[in-house]
């Protein structure tokens, strides 16, 4: 009887997930000034180039996502970006020299960020939105440094 249930339970989250994975479909483009990025079950490393860049919306569900900013000129009003993470790991990667404001909702979630406060004119990234059962962490490192 458990094991029934147990498949069936397994069969509709299954269903359910491969359903939201062709119905979402990201806007991203390492042009764009702002991404819609979908992520469904599946690992997906953005990075992106734009100027200015606005930010946008990610949503990862039992998946997993790196977002790399380093190479973005931020917009005069800075960057803000909602996210919303369920079963799921969500990295932001930024140059130590911004400035990091942090309003995510969470729920049985681990946010992650060792972020010191840069000069008040530098950019500001603004991440919002809610987290269950899901890692969102923001890493910084510099920029990568291009070879000739």
């Amino acid at each position: 009887m458990i094991a029934r249930l147990l498949l069936a339970v397994s069969a509709t989250v299954a269903g359910g997930l491969l359903a939201a994975r062709r119905l979402l479909r990201s806007r991203a483009d390492d042009q764009l000034d702002e991404i819609d990025l979908a992520v469904v079950a599946t690992t997906v490393r953005f990075r992106t180039r734009a100027r200015p860049f606005l930010g946008g919306t990610v949503l990862v569900v039992a998946g997993t996502a790196e977002l790399d900013l380093r190479r973005a000129h931020p917009a005069p009003t800075g960057i803000e970006i909602a996210i919303t993470a369920v079963v799921g790991h969500l990295r932001l990667v930024i140059p130590p020299e911004w400035n990091l404001e942090v309003r995510v909702n969470r729920s049985l979630s681990l946010l992650q960020h060792q972020h010191a406060p840069a000069h008040p004119d530098a950019p500001w990234l603004r991440l919002i939105g809610r987290s269950w059962l899901a890692r969102v962490e923001v890493v910084t490192r510099s920029a990568p440094v291009g070879v000739a």
